[in-house]
């Protein structure tokens, strides 16, 4: 009795339990509805004062909860409606068919949606569903069907084709409207006006709109820009939504990109998309609304999904484009990719990266693909101009002509490609890089040049890579007096010409006025590299004071792009002016001083970087040094001297592993080179390892007047064998390796002691076979 009435007692808890549960439940589920009618009556009373902006959010909310809401839904859609935003419009009117399917206005709705959104894919799935499910009466439809598929993607013929099957659609308004649209070669002009003003008496504003963009297309035909403008606008006023993108890209068609820019921006406020974002920043560029750029990327960074992302970075490269800033420029480039943008200004900038990293292989494959592109403005003449100047230096520069053959041959196929004293000149380079070019041959090649200054232009390069600096000055004088056009590398290459006789102090004078005339990035680069390779005090002041020297002349540029330009380039040149500085310490020997002005420095000059690690290194400051060398871009110019230096660094702490691992790598990346192959080489000795430097290193390679270092690494790594085969009594072999010690270098020591000593050998065991 006792254990049931236990039994009972649990059981009374158990149900007690579940029904606190049932009570509690029902409240969560009562206070939940009170919430959700409560968003849901505060949302219509919004609706209801046309508090739009607080009826929107609320109706969302509502949805958040309850996503199967009819009304929200369909408020929701009116709202977009209101404000023109088909596309939002016609996704909720969507759903709100698929919650109620016998609501024939849901239908309708959608319909109304759809096409004034012109979202042909749309329309064209929603009636060849309705077409299965029940019989159209409504034959209008069917053929603006027809109309928005054959527009864009079929012929006149196939139109043909349906009107034979189904002759009664020709005389409906679509029908009609689509005869105007295909059959216009044959109208007057007259005659299409007229049909096409008897169409847009339609009450179905749709269909008035598709007339009233017909009419612009007509007029487009007929080069009356003015009028297809007004009828835009008048279309715009009606349906911004639809009409605005079709009124830019009016406005890009005839090259008017101020007011595709100024018609674009409100509408991407409106209407956000990141790909319309990346146009209306080609416009801005094409317009120099340079400054409106920033509002643009303020726009966009507001956004945080991966396409935003991408045309940040876009528009920041067609700011660093403008600049001239091309280390931002590639950075930014390279996180967009090839894919993800794909414009006739993107693939511009790409080859600017390309020309700026040097990199001649993927400069073709990106000029290749340039050249497929639609031709868009004048960017075909800028991407041969750049093509062009880029060939002229790698040749004027020493670059094998084989390494630019494809280019050459992509620049000459181009019609506004290459010009024909360029192809000569790579002619001539090919033959002076060859070595088989005569002057008398040299003499028959200038006769064929388009002109004189030409000719004797390309004979400045000939005697250049002939070292004949002298004739170089020769030259160069007859050129100056044909012609004030001097191109820049022939300057670069006199000026060189100046410096290698020893002639510095007509050198500089001409440097600076380069500099002065032309203070690009390139020409200061390459003067700060003259002060450093000369310890030239008056060449740091001078480039000390350029920004102040180009800052004079800004008063007198009255374009604003002009003064950009030139604002870019005295930026550039302020970031030498505290390096100069520090070069002027270190020459007065305020070595300690230099370094600490160093140690606060900060820039992303590759030249300055390496000035910076190369000071840190010959003061001693090693791990410093280390950390900046290797601080410096795999794409820098010079980058194998910077693992050459970091190589060297390490052997000088005594941290040889590391070291050959650096020279073993970079040696196998470039094999070629004889500063490469020296670095390497030496690390090996310090490792005492001379059967790998016998590997890398053939006679051939070395002689002790082209590179003794690595020569006398070379003879330390033979009589290591030489002692090695002693030991081993393999007197054949140790002939055979003094024998070419002596045909490399005949009064080598080292192969005459070695002799000296084979001969003792060589008696002591013919003594002992005596015995």
């Amino acid at each position: 009795m006792q254990k049931k009435a236990k039994t009972i007692f649990v059981l009374g808890i158990v149900l007690g339990g579940v029904l606190l549960l049932s009570l509690v439940s029902v409240g969560y589920f009562v206070v939940r509805s009170r919430t959700h009618v409560k968003l849901y009556q505060e949302a219509m009373a919004a609706w209801e004062v046309q508090d739009i902006a607080r009826a929107r959010s609320l109706f969302l909310q509502v949805l958040k909860h309850d996503a199967n809401n009819e009304i929200a839904t369909v408020k929701l859609a009116e709202i977009a409606e209101s404000e023109g935003d088909w596309y939002s419009a016609a996704n909720y009117r969507h759903q709100a068919r698929k919650l109620n399917e016998l609501n024939d206005d849901y239908a309708e709705s959608y319909l109304h949606a759809i096409r004034m959104g012109r979202f042909f894919g749309l329309i064209s799935g929603y009636l060849k569903n309705l077409k299965r499910e029940r019989t159209l009466e409504e034959q209008a439809m069917y053929h603006y069907c027809q109309l928005m598929i054959y527009k864009d993607r079929k012929s006149a013929d196939e139109w043909l084709s349906l009107l034979k099957e189904k002759p009664e659609i020709g005389d409906t308004p679509y029908g009609k409207l689509i005869k105007v649209m295909f059959f216009s070669r044959e109208e007057t002009i007259g005659n299409i006006f007229a049909s096409l003003d008897e169409l847009s008496t339609s009450k179905d504003y749709p269909f008035v709109q598709e007339v009233l963009i017909t009419r612009a297309q007509v007029e487009r035909i007929l080069k009356r820009a003015e009028e297809e403008e007004k009828i835009f606008k008048t279309a715009q006023e009606g349906n911004y939504f639809t009409v605005t993108p079709l009124l830019g890209g009016m406005y890009t068609h005839y090259g008017w990109f101020d007011k595709a820019a100024d018609t674009m921006l409100p509408y991407l406020k409106r209407f956000y998309q990141a790909s319309l974002a990346m146009n209306i920043g080609e416009f801005m560029i094409f317009s120099e609304k340079y400054d409106q750029l920033d509002t643009l990327l303020e726009e966009v960074n507001s956004h945080k999904d991966r396409k935003s992302i991408l045309a940040g970075y876009y528009i920041d490269a067609l700011k660093a484009f403008h600049d001239n800033d091309f280390q931002r420029l590639s950075t930014a480039m390279e996180v967009i990719g090839q894919g993800d943008v794909n414009t006739p200004l993107a693939a511009l900038m790409r080859l600017a990266v390309d020309i700026q990293n040097n990199d001649i292989k993927r400069l073709e494959v990106d000029y290749t693909a340039f050249q497929h592109m639609p031709k868009f403005l004048d960017l075909h003449e800028r991407a041969n101009a750049l093509v062009l100047l880029f060939l002229e230096g790698r040749l004027q520069a020493g670059e094998p002509l084989d390494n630019l053959a494809g280019l050459v041959t992509l620049a000459s196929n181009d019609k506004a490609g290459i010009h024909s004293d360029t192809l000569k000149n790579a002619e001539l380079v090919s033959k002076i890089q060859k070595g088989i070019l005569t002057e008398a041959e040299l003499e028959k090649i200038l006769q064929s040049y388009d002109n004189e200054a030409g000719g004797l232009a390309a004979a400045v390069s000939f005697y250049y890579f002939k070292k004949n600096y002298t004739k170089v000055l020769e030259m160069f004088d007859r050129l100056r007096k044909l012609s004030e056009n001097i191109p820049l590398y022939t300057t670069h290459q006199v000026i060189d010409s100046l410096i290698r006789l020893g002639r510095q102090e007509e050198a500089l004078p001409s440097f600076r006025m380069l500099l002065t005339d032309y203070p690009d990035a390139e020409n200061i680069r390459a003067f700060w590299r003259y002060a450093v390779l000369y310890h030239d005090r008056e060449a740091f002041h001078f480039l000390a004071a350029l920004p102040e020297t180009l800052g004079t002349r800004l008063s007198a540029v009255t374009d604003e792009a002009g003064q950009k330009h030139l604002q870019a380039q005295i930026a550039y040149a302020k970031s030498y002016v505290p390096f100069c500085e520090v070069a002027v310490l270190f020459q007065d020997g305020n070595t300690k001083e230099a370094v600490a002005t160093l140690q606060s420095l900060e820039t992303d000059n590759e030249d300055l970087f390496f000035y910076k690690a190369d000071k840190f290194r010959v003061s001693e400051h090693l791990e410093e040094a280390l950390s900046t060398f290797r601080r410096i871009s795999p794409r820098y110019v010079d980058y194998t001297y910077v693992l050459i230096n970091i190589s060297e660094i390490l052997c000088d702490l005594e941290r040889l592993d590391e070291a050959l691992r650096v020279a073993s790598a970079m040696w196998k990346q470039y094999p070629d080179g004889p500063d490469v192959l020296n670095c390497y080489a030496s690390v090996l000795r310090k490792k005492n390892l001379w059967e790998e430097v016998l590997d890398c290193v053939v006679p051939a390679q070395v002689s002790r007047e082209g590179n003794e270092v690595l020569f006398d690494t070379w003879v330390w790594a033979i009589s290591a064998r030489i002692e090695k085969n002693f030991g081993l009594n393999r007197l054949d072999l140790v002939e055979d390796d003094i024998r070419t010690l002596l045909r490399f270098d005949r009064d080598n020591q080292h192969a005459k002691d070695f002799l000296k000593r084979l001969d003792e050998r060589q008696k002591q065991l013919d003594a002992d076979k005596k015995e």
